[in-house]
């Protein structure tokens, strides 16, 4: 009979077992404890290719024997999978063998002393015109996550755990370590939420207390207008271009331009910013140029004529441009730029705000912001940042194209012939590439525009980028026979929505738009030909 059958009782499949501690006990069953004259505990870390026998990973280690079972108390110098076995002698000499790359572990411990980390990818507060919501966030895990718990409150200090019957609800999505929340409330108001993780060791992240961990809040109000952007203590520098979004349900019936916005300094008289205005949910807003406190709302009129009003959104600070530390601002704008060819869009970001303190209207740090929001799907806070950066440097082509595309993606057609005739006015080289975009914009905005004055402004365009013939020859052809079309009168309805989008021209970002690849390539050809 084989010693080491004699001495343990073995287990099929080792078993496996997780301690949120670095100190604990392994246990192991004997048949004669009385026989057994030396223990020698063997560990191994990569499951069992290599082996350590005692003192190897470990602080310190016990035997203790009791009735049928050796005790081994220890305690391990780091974090980890570890496999363990466990090598007898008895009096006779009977020795069991050596651990090798065959043996397999008695028992797995996975020790993990460290909570999970989680990072929601958006804390500031939003509007919600349904009364359901989502909250991303990325986690680090140290071990596998058991629970997923989140905890909601009506006031921001008293917390209550999401469960089947509570009044919010919640379905989680995961996508590898990020997750998703889709969350349910039974009526409107404003909610807060925090995420809690749970691993399987048994350390979890913080429970949300007034202080403690993070949470975001979002009010539910899917039966009156919004202004969504900007937010409640937003810092707005002057002179520049805002992006003001709203949203209006779609179960309130509005008239025809139904919309008005105004602003207010402090406690003054409301001021109108635009009034009749399309129901599309954006306008661009110059704010006055001085440093002061204000206020926005807005209002909509229903098709009975009854006018609406949104929540005021206060404490919006206009700060006025002042010259500032160019030297200082270049530098950080190293530091950056590299933090972006790493795509670590955080700490860039971080770094290009620092940038803006010292000088806020450096144009290649906006475009670069620009990029990075366009990047992350947050559209409406790229074209602000565009537009600052075509404010900053007024004959850079590159940043009115950029405008085009962001405004093109958000659906404001007749907006983006403006910025496409300042890029390809402006763009003077003989580098093919902005026209070549803009050609592929203009084939795509013949369908989306309807009015003669944006049907005059097309061709315009068109004339302007036939004269340099430096397009691909597919794409000049067809920009050619656009160019020969008869402007007719406005007969359209609204616009189909068209979720296509360029990528604005940074070197940096990638550009989806098959036919621009296309046309370019195909405008590489010709000039090799040539």
């Amino acid at each position: 009979m084989n010693a080491l059958i004699f001495f343990l009782l073995f287990q099929q499949q080792p078993s496996e077992q997780v301690s949120k501690e670095r100190s604990f006990l392994v246990k192991f069953s004997l048949e004669k404890p009385e026989s057994i004259k030396s223990k020698v505990l063997w560990i191994t870390r990569d499951l069992g290719q290599t082996w350590q026998s005692d003192g190897a990973y470990l602080k310190n280690l016990k035997y203790v024997m009791q009735d049928k079972h050796v005790y081994v108390y220890l305690e391990v110098i780091e974090d980890g999978k570890y496999g363990f076995y466990l090598q007898l002698e008895d009096e006779a000499g009977n020795k069991s063998p050596d651990p090798t790359v065959e043996t397999i572990p008695q028992i797995y411990i996975t020790v993990d002393t460290v909570s999970p980390v989680i990072k929601l990818k958006r804390k500031e507060k939003y509007v919600s015109n349904t009364l359901t919501a989502e909250i991303s966030f990325v986690y680090q895990e140290t071990t596998e996550i058991k629970e997923r718990l989140l905890w909601w409150s009506r006031d921001g200090r008293d917390w209550n755990r999401s469960t089947d019957t509570s009044e919010v609800k919640v379905n989680w999505i995961p996508q590898g370590n990020e997750m998703t929340a889709n969350i349910l409330v039974e009526s409107e108001g404003k909610y807060w939420f925090s995420i809690q993780l749970v691993d399987i060791a048994g350390n979890r992240t913080p429970a949300p207390t007034n202080q403690l961990a993070e949470w975001i809040e979002i009010e539910f109000s899917p039966f009156s207008p919004q202004i969504v952007i900007p937010i409640k203590y937003d810092t707005l520098t002057v002179p520049n271009i805002y992006v003001i979004k709203w949203y209006s349900p779609v179960t309130l019936p509005l008239k025809e331009k139904a919309t008005s916005l105004y602003f207010r300094k402090k406690l003054g008289e409301w001021v109108k910013i635009g009034e009749n205005l399309e129901n599309s949910g954006i306008y661009l807003w110059s704010p006055p140029l001085e440093d002061t406190l204000v206020s926005l709302k807005m209002e909509v009129m229903d098709t009975k004529g009854n006018l609406i009003s949104s929540p005021v959104v206060s404490d919006i600070r206009l700060r006025h441009e002042k010259e500032g530390n160019v030297k200082r601002a270049v530098d950080l704008y190293k530091v950056a730029r590299l933090y972006m060819a790493q795509k670590d869009y955080d700490k860039a970001l971080t770094n290009y705000y620092l940038i803006l303190d010292e000088w806020s209207s450096y144009p290649l740090a906006l475009n670069d912001i620009a990029n990075i929001y366009y990047e992350k799907g947050e559209k409406e806070k790229s074209l602000e940042f565009f537009y600052r950066a075509v404010s900053s440097d007024k004959a850079n082509p590159k940043y009115y194209l950029n405008v085009a595309i962001c405004l093109f993606d958000l659906m404001l057609y007749d907006n983006v012939l403006d910025s496409l005739q300042n890029a390809v006015a402006l763009e003077t080289s003989s580098d093919p590439s902005i026209p070549t975009k803009a050609a592929v914009m203009l084939i795509k905005l013949n369908e989306k525009v309807a009015s003669k004055e944006s049907k005059e402004k097309l061709k315009q365009i068109i004339s302007d980028i036939l004269k340099r013939k430096i397009i691909g020859k597919e794409l000049l052809k067809q920009l050619t026979e656009l160019g020969k079309m008869e402007i007719q009168p406005d007969t359209s309805k609204e616009n189909p929505v068209d979720k296509t989008a360029e990528t604005p021209a940074d070197t940096n970002m990638k550009e989806p738009l098959v036919e621009i690849k296309k046309a370019e390539e195909a405008n590489k050809e010709n000039e090799e030909k040539k």
